[in-house]
């Protein structure tokens, strides 16, 4: 048997149709074991060649170059749209993937995607998804509609499932469920699947909030042998634990959190030495009692992180350790790392030292109460710290403002704070702005994080950095000409834009110009618009085993170490800074080996971590924005009269989809097209505005809204009128009088 010969007839096979090995070898009609040998021989050589492909399930197709495809991962949105950025011959190519082109694939999933070689709008074309190569690793939610039949939940895709009646039984419409969809449709939109888990009813709050998180890989259990491993922890910390460490028990120590935080894993504390001043932050000491390789270590790699759906949280430990041995509870002795860090009268970092220590914090305190005594107010049991927080709000205001001057990224920050009953109802949802506690706290842990970034650094051995790549260039330079042309004036739009384009040029972009833009309009009514879609041009934050910097932050050199207990890459961090503190305490030669070829060995893992826990991070993130979505829409559902109009919304953004907008900063809601172009409304690309023969709607306006459709299961809110002038809307609400205008569709 000729092996070039072989060779073109695999590949005359497999562009026909993708087949395993063992088909194939039918098709071929391979028999005896020579013929055997050269059948996966040149297997072997066509793959290794690159003119075939051996996928995740064992198929065998034909390589990518050949067909012109482009391998990556598929994102669905809400309106069931398909986003994908692929890389070929070097350059990365974004796709918009709609309707029938999807082919089947769902959000997540790994696919082969063909160019389709049309243009939309600026930098992205249009694809068509030649095959499904992989489902994504989680299972998909479905919503039970009767006889069988489940409908994909939230989501606008008519994707179904349909399972055998003994999975069926018991379950009555509206149930929820987790299964595994197969790659191939049997009929159409109509999959079969695996059933994995029946969460419960969807008009169950505290029943969907744990779907979600069970959905994307998050649970709020674990094994029997974690669970068996945390039981044997001890519950205080002993003699023996602090033979070698710094004994802070005396000193006056205190954490600052949400009124609701129970694993506390950072503490601060300030004193004066002469014309200095000495600031400690200490940090829980997770990998005293976590040992790597332990079932409770698995666990939370496997996690990654907590998650912190609604006012809920699905921990990386369990609550043993979290909010336990672990955690900087107050009046009680705990293990700690602390990060010493030696300020002089102009608050500037002249000396930082790092070691293991035991901490008794003397004060639980909360975020609200020290915003009160930042305010100058009196607070019970507050009175012996009003001096410590003072003089910590000075410094924190400092290096902020240090940090802002050398370019660091300061966005308008609004959050929704969820209120829940025990059954998981809401009770309130609240406007959450950072006042000066968080800031103090959050500044504070930056500096720690940068410091013990610098120290690990100096050992030339690579540890998790936190990176954020420079923004995506193309696309914020589209959002300022488009500012541009809506007459803003601005001194600053000009030289970020000049500062981008050199961007484009391969120079490297200056975060300082954008935050100069950013901050020149911070008074400015269209501030959080702007600030919104400047965000939306950033790229993820993510953690490697390179570091390339944090544009965000406009550092060189960054990584996450104040809360190992709810973030792997902390844990990872911590466990190399103990190899170095084991030095500081033995320097000898010996210790010196010792501790290089245990940082190799660390070494060598690094890069697949960082891989891990950076999804796993955007997997929390999806869990933590759905969740909210569906509070918010349920929220709204249920004060659905006093929605209907005319009422105030904030724009977010336009595009020729539609309009997005807010109300009362909380319900995100959308204008379809279809609906602006009922009112006579046209959208122009070079304004980003949708206009009718009576007024302009553009992205800086203030618009009044009327009518709207809640889409239950899918957690989206549209209205089908808008205007700038309210008083057109009341009008229309007398001619539509007869008829009712809110729609909920089921």
């Amino acid at each position: 048997m000729n092996i070039e010969g072989l060779k073109e007839e695999i590949i005359e096979i497999v562009k026909q149709k993708k087949l395993t090995k063992e088909e194939l070898r039918k098709a071929l009609n391979i028999k005896g074991e020579t013929n055997q040998e050269i059948f996966k021989e040149a297997l072997d050589q066509l793959t290794k060649e690159n003119q075939i492909i051996l996928n995740e399930k064992g198929f065998y197709n034909i390589s990518l170059d050949e067909n012109n495809l482009i391998k990556g991962q598929i994102y669905i949105d809400k309106a069931g749209k398909g986003h994908f950025i692929g890389e070929k011959n070097g350059q990365k190519i974004r796709f918009l993937i709609t309707g029938k082109y999807l082919n089947g694939a769902l959000d997540g999933d790994f696919v082969l995607v063909k160019d389709r070689g049309l243009k939309r709008g600026y930098d992205c074309k249009l694809g068509a998804v030649d095959q499904v190569l992989q489902r994504k690793s989680y299972p998909k939610m479905f919503v039970y509609e009767g006889s069988g039949l489940f409908s994909l939940y939230s989501n606008t895709l008519d994707i179904y499932l349909n399972l055998p009646p003994q999975d069926c039984r018991g379950l009555v419409k509206g149930t929820l469920i987790l299964a595994w969809v197969d790659e191939e449709p049997t009929d159409k939109n109509i999959y079969e699947g695996k059933l994995c888990e029946v969460c419960g009813h969807i008009d169950d709050p505290e029943t969907l909030t744990l779907a979600i998180g069970y959905k994307y890989g998050f649970q709020n259990t674990f094994s029997d042998k974690a669970i068996n491993e945390a039981n044997k922890m001890p519950h205080s910390v002993t003699n023996e634990d602090i033979v070698t460490r710094k004994d802070l028990r005396e000193e006056k120590i205190f954490t600052i959190d949400g009124a609701d935080t129970k694993d506390i894993d950072d503490s601060i504390g300030i004193t004066k030495d002469g014309e200095n001043y000495i600031l400690k932050v200490n940090i829980a000491d997770v990998s005293h009692y976590i040992k790597k390789g332990s079932f409770l270590d698995k666990e939370a790699y496997y996690r990654g992180n907590s998650v912190y759906p609604a006012d809920t949280v699905l921990p990386m430990f369990p609550h043993t350790i979290s909010n336990g041995i672990c955690s900087l509870n107050p009046n009680t002795d705990r293990l700690t790392i602390t990060g010493e860090i030696t300020l002089n009268k102009d608050f500037e970092v002249i000396d930082f030292k790092m070691y293991e220590s035991v901490i008794n914090s003397k004060k639980q305190m909360t975020y609200e109460k020290v915003n009160e005594v930042l305010k100058g107010k009196k607070v019970t049991g507050y009175e012996d710290f009003e001096d410590d927080l003072r003089l910590l709000n000075k410094i924190a205001k400092k290096l902020a403002k240090e940090r802002r001057k050398n370019g660091a990224l300061d966005f308008f920050s609004k959050e929704n704070k969820i209120k829940t009953d025990k059954e998981g109802n809401i009770i309130d949802i609240k406007i959450v702005e950072k006042k000066d506690a968080e800031e103090l706290i959050e500044t504070l842990m930056i500096l720690m994080n940068t410091e013990v970034a610098t120290l690990l650094d100096t050992w030339g051995y690579q540890i998790v950095y936190r990176v954020h790549p420079e923004p995506n260039i193309k696309g914020l330079l589209i959002v300022l000409e488009e500012l541009k042309a809506q007459n803003i004036k601005n001194d600053y739009i000009d030289i970020v834009i000049n500062d981008l384009n050199q961007g484009l040029k391969g120079k490297k972009v200056n975060p300082k110009s954008i935050q100069l833009f950013l901050n020149s309009i911070k008074n400015e009514e269209y501030y959080e618009t702007i600030s919104n879609l400047v965000l939306r041009s950033m790229k993820r934050a993510y953690y490697s085993e390179n570091n390339i910097g944090h544009f965000g932050l406009a550092m060189d050199n960054y990584i996450h170490f104040t809360s190992p207990i709810r973030r792997y890459a902390d844990l990872t961090n911590h466990r190399i800074a103990k190899q170095i503190m084991k030095y500081d305490q033995n320097p000898t030669i010996e210790t010196y080996n010792e501790i290089l070829e245990e940082l190799k060995q660390m070494e060598t893992e690094l890069k697949e971590i960082c891989m891990h826990i950076s999804k796993k991070e955007a997997l929390a993130d999806k869990v933590e924005e759905e969740v909210l979505k569906v509070k918010q829409f349920e929220n709204f559902e249920s004060h659905l009269e006093d929605y209907e109009g005319p009422i105030k919304a904030k724009i977010l953004n336009i595009s020729k989809t539609g309009i997005i907008a807010k109300i009362d900063d909380i319900y995100e809601i959308i204008i379809p097209a279809e609906n602006l172009r009922l009112s006579g409304f046209k959208y122009r690309k070079e304004s980003r505005s949708f206009e009718n023969k009576n007024e302009k709607i553009k992205l800086n306006d203030e618009i009044y809204v009327f009518n709207p459709e809640v889409f239950k299961g899918k957690n989206l809110i549209t209205y089908t009128e808008v205007s700038k002038d309210p008083n057109n809307l009341i009008k229309e609400i007398e001619k539509r009088r007869y008829i009712k205008t809110k729609k909920i569709h089921i």
